[in-house]
C-alpha cells in the first residue's frame, strides 16, 4: 500500500522514518551474505547517513570489503550490546541487595550512566565511520 501524498511505502514499519520505495526493499530483503541487516545497522546508517543519496550509496560502498568499515561498525554494535545488558546486570543487582528507597533514584541514575557511557565509547567507533562516510559521499563518480 502506498501513500501517494508522500510517495512512501505504507503498512511496513518504516513508513515513519521518512523511507522511499527502494530503502524499504532494502531493509526488508537480505543484504550481501544471505542475512538481512540488524535492526541497529539501519538505525546507525540513518542517523550517519542523514538519509542522503549519496552518503546512503557511500555506506553501502563502504560495508563491502575491505573490511575497516565493517569492524567499525561491529565495534559500535559491540559497544552498545555490551553497555546495554551490563545496565540491566547492575540494576537487578542493585534490586537484590539495595533498599527499594535507593533503587528509586539509582535505577536512573544506571540508565542514564550506560547511555551517556555508551554514546562517548561508541563515538571512537562512529567518528571515524562518519568521515569515511563523508569523505566516500565526496568522491566524483568517475573516481570510483
Amino acid at each position: 500500500m502506498r501513500d501517494e501524498h508522500a510517495g512512501r511505502h505504507v503498512g511496513d514499519g518504516l513508513h515513519g522514518q521518512g523511507l522511499d520505495r527502494e530503502q524499504c526493499d532494502r531493509h526488508r530483503h537480505p543484504g550481501p551474505g544471505g542475512r538481512a541487516p540488524p535492526a541497529h545497522v539501519s538505525r546507525a546508517q540513518a542517523i550517519l547517513t542523514k538519509g542522503t543519496a549519496d552518503r546512503t550509496a557511500a555506506w553501502d560502498r563502504l560495508s563491502a570489503p575491505p573490511a575497516r568499515f565493517r569492524h567499525l561498525e561491529l565495534l559500535f554494535s559491540t559497544i552498545w550490546g555490551v553497555a546495554l545488558p551490563a545496565e540491566c546486570a547492575a540494576r537487578l543487582a542493585g534490586a537484590c541487595t539495595l533498599p527499594v528507597t535507593t533503587m528509586v533514584w539509582l535505577g536512573t541514575a544506571f540508565t542514564l550512566g550506560a547511555i551517556g557511557l555508551a554514546m562517548v565509547v561508541s563515538g571512537l567507533a562512529a567518528g571515524p565511520m562518519q568521515r569515511m562516510i563523508r569523505a566516500a559521499a565526496t568522491v566524483p563518480e568517475g573516481a570510483r
